[in-house]
């Protein structure tokens, strides 16, 4: 076989390696890896409003806000190592951290108070940092996600 054959040819092996090796990994932790996107659920007759980082049109939910005045809880999944005593939360200059406990066998919850400057901080800007990963909003509906969680979820109750 000649060198100009032999070339499409391991260029079609190689492709057919790299389809075959991306069909069998699994989808990227959206918590672990920052490669997920915000969403917001507003409250209904039987839930309070939700905010969501994960990986669009899935289950796969790595962080969820959900609002309970005067407080915000916190759900993150659960590691298959141990799990983490406590959450970091960084928007700007603003931080707080808060201990996590078991809900379940797969979630771990904390919670914050609604006024957190953490969460108007966070509003303002689109930006989060979960444990040195950042969860930043990067389109303009994530933003607006966000800022109408915060106004479901406002730091005083009206």
């Amino acid at each position: 076989m000649t060198a100009a054959r032999r070339l499409p040819l391991l260029a079609a092996l190689s492709l057919s390696a790299l389809l075959a090796a991306c069909a069998t990994t699994p989808p990227p932790k959206p918590l672990s890896q920052g490669r997920g996107a915000w969403s917001f659920a507003p409250a209904n007759r039987s839930e309070s409003a939700k905010l969501a980082y994960g990986i669009p049109n899935s289950d796969d939910v790595g962080l969820m806000l959900l609002c309970a005045q005067p407080r915000v809880k916190i759900w993150m999944s659960q590691p298959a190592a141990a799990p983490p005593k406590k959450i970091a939360l960084r928007s700007g200059k603003a931080h707080g951290v808060y201990p996590l406990a078991p809900e379940g066998e797969a979630l771990l919850q904390a919670t914050m108070p609604a006024a957190d400057p953490v969460l108007d901080a966070f509003a303002a800007s689109g930006e989060l940092i979960a444990d040195q990963t950042r969860l930043d909003a990067r389109a303009a509906n994530e933003r607006a996600a966000i800022r109408a969680f915060r106004g479901a979820c406002p730091a005083k109750t009206r």
